[in-house]
């Protein structure tokens, strides 16, 4: 690019090579090589760059594009590209895999199986929103070890940290750990998304009755039944708060 002349090979040859740095640093922070379009972007700006040669004595001083050096330099690009994409699919297929099988052993009720698929489902690749998600909710449901079950429930908040089913299930765990304070940051941040969670609102009525706040507790159980008139477990909680003064 530095020796390039005016007749507009110095802005091809710096505009590729911003488009490759530019894509190699989201590759620190994200996957973009695994998206097929952002391959052929990468492996088509590569063999642009690659292809750009320096022109022969009898030419002015510069880069000119070969075409067998730019065929040869975008067919090896694209090959890696393709090689690059088969083996996130591969990832990707074997996650899908393992989490079907989670799903048909959550739905059966059995826990160690379920546990062992959705493991092997994030070992395979996480970049599936499903198995992200699907990790922390197997684990929140099956894991007796409750304090790995909260720590499989932050790792999938920490990939998708808006789905309302983990961030209940976090603060479910904290409220057996007794770590009530974080729960109540959760139920609130879940409160905040969707008002009409009566578990959230449940969950609060129960953390205002650990902590002797008895009116909070009532209002909370109240919006609870009010949301879930049938959803027995707040009305007997209901019923053994103190009336109101």
């Amino acid at each position: 690019a530095r020796r390039g002349d005016a007749d507009g090979t110095r802005l091809l040859a710096l505009g590729c090579l911003g488009g490759v740095a530019a894509l190699g640093l989201h590759s620190l922070v994200d996957f973009p090589f695994h998206m097929p379009t952002s391959s052929l972007l990468g492996a088509t700006l590569a063999g642009i760059i690659l292809g750009l040669d320096r022109r022969s004595a009898e030419h002015a001083q510069g880069f000119a594009i070969r075409r067998p050096a730019l065929s040869g330099a975008l067919a090896l690009s694209l090959a890696l590209a393709a090689v690059n994409n088969v083996w996130a699919f591969m990832g990707y297929w074997r996650a899908m895999s393992h989490l079907n099988v989670a799903w048909a052993a959550k739905g059966e009720g059995i826990g160690e199986l379920a546990l062992r698929e959705v493991d092997a489902a994030m070992a395979a690749s996480e970049l599936p929103a499903t198995v992200r998600r699907e990790y922390g909710v197997v684990h929140a449901r099956f894991n007796p070890d409750r304090a790995a079950a909260l720590r499989a429930v932050q790792r999938a908040l920490t990939c998708d940290p808006h789905y309302i089913n983990n961030i209940v299930n976090a603060a479910g765990i904290e409220m057996e750990l007794g770590a009530l304070a974080d729960a109540r940051v959760h139920l609130e941040q879940a409160l905040a998304t969707n008002d009409e969670l009566h578990l959230a609102h449940y969950g609060l009525g129960q953390i205002a009755a650990a902590e002797g706040r008895p009116q909070d507790a009532r209002a909370a159980f109240e919006r609870c039944l009010q949301l879930r008139p049938d959803y027995e477990p707040a009305r007997r909680q209901l019923d053994a708060v103190p009336p109101r003064p």
